[in-house]
């Protein structure tokens, strides 16, 4: 359903391609995984451990929330669209080549859909 045609019907925020996974969703599923907060997650810090759940959660934002552009992912976590690009490239990569993170990824996204 196009919310451009169907205003006031669809909250683009919480509506998804799957499952009804929303932003709060993957970030709950992301931060209870990694053993991080919140606040972690928001942090400016370029630490590995808040990083890259970081960008997990981007990549997992602009796969299943629809209506989400690298923009909005950005303005929501305070960034900049390039970073967000960035760590969605990166995170495509890693899923082409790296078998522990495929296997990690695999559990988040199965945990995702199951919620």
């Amino acid at each position: 359903m196009n919310p451009y045609i169907y205003p006031g019907i669809i909250d683009i925020k919480t509506l998804s391609i799957k499952n009804n996974i929303s932003i709060e969703k993957i970030e709950q599923t992301i931060i209870t995984h990694y053993n991080i907060t919140l606040n972690d997650l928001y942090s400016k810090s370029r630490v590995k451990i808040y990083k890259e759940p970081r960008q997990i959660c981007m990549y997992l934002i602009r796969k299943f929330v629809l209506g989400m552009t690298y923009d909005k992912i950005a303005k929501h976590y305070n960034k900049n669209h390039a970073t967000v690009i960035w760590a969605c490239k990166r995170i495509k990569g890693y899923l082409e080549v790296d078998k522990e993170f495929i296997k990690d990824y695999k559990i988040l996204e199965s945990k995702l859909i199951d919620l």
